[in-house]
């Protein structure tokens, strides 16, 4: 688990402006926009993107291109990895690597110095080759190359694509409590159930207070980043609002003023 230290000053003026001007209780709006914080850590956290709009729906929750474009990074990882024979005989297949006969691979044809059919390998090599942003790069690939079978290496891709969506369903908890829109969690999140993280609430002189944590253990180093990008978008989601409440008060006084 970690903790983002937020500076939310600007945000909580902004709230106060929009419950005068829209006459909404304070509780309500500061629930209403932690809500538009909460979907806005969710798009954000991988597999979503910080930057652009190329995965997200419509209403701007995260969709499913965000799984689809996670799932082929896995199956091309995977492939970088792992050539695959269907040579049944291991010691024949040990002793193609040794005389430095080529095979197939991703990156053209080439001499793998590795055999091996066990899942636990495979899995092990993958993690240690990925860099920190998640990726396998050619070079790693090159120097970890195992060879196996096409069944073990389809194992491992299903394995890993299973577990797209696992660090986002960190939020399920606090998107329940706070009665978040159902299509900011979409299936490839919520078939995982609600996994470590929470959703405080609590009464202040100033108003609610409310406290929304995701505490899957990998989330990624630049998670504290990515809160407060989802702050400062909320700020920008307020400031329309006050804009639109201010134009439609503006109008209401114009319309009485001709009634005049």
């Amino acid at each position: 688990m970690f903790t983002a230290k937020v500076d939310t000053t600007k945000l909580n003026y902004l709230m106060a402006e929009l419950s005068a001007e829209t006459k909404k209780s304070i509780d309500v709006v500061i629930k209403e926009q932690t809500k538009v914080i909460l979907g806005g850590l969710i798009k954000i956290t991988p597999p979503g993107k910080r930057q652009g709009n190329e995965f997200l729906t419509k209403r701007g929750y995260i969709s499913n291109k965000a799984f689809q474009n996670a799932k082929a990074i896995i199956i091309s990882d995977v492939a970088k990895l792992f050539p695959t024979t269907a040579v049944k005989d291991e010691e024949r297949i040990n002793a193609q690597m040794k005389r430095g006969d080529k095979f197939k691979t991703y990156h053209g044809q080439m001499n793998v110095k590795r055999f091996t059919n066990s899942l636990a390998d495979l899995q092990s090599i993958h993690k240690r080759s990925r860099n920190s942003r998640g990726r396998v790069n050619k070079g790693t690939a090159k120097a970890n190359m195992a060879l196996t079978r096409k069944a073990t290496k389809n194992q491992l891709a299903k394995h890993l694509i299973s577990k797209i969506g696992l660090l986002n369903a960190g939020w399920l908890r606090a998107a329940h409590d706070l009665k978040a829109a159902k299509s900011a969690t979409p299936k490839w999140i919520t078939r995982h159930g609600p996994q470590p993280g929470f959703a405080r609430f609590r009464k202040s002189r100033h108003g609610l207070i409310i406290t929304i944590g995701n505490k899957v253990s990998y989330y990624p180093k630049d998670a504290a980043s990515r809160v407060r990008q989802s702050v400062f978008n909320t700020e920008l989601h307020v400031r329309a609002l006050i804009d639109a409440a201010l134009k439609k008060n503006a109008q209401k006084i114009n319309r009485k003023m001709r009634k005049k």
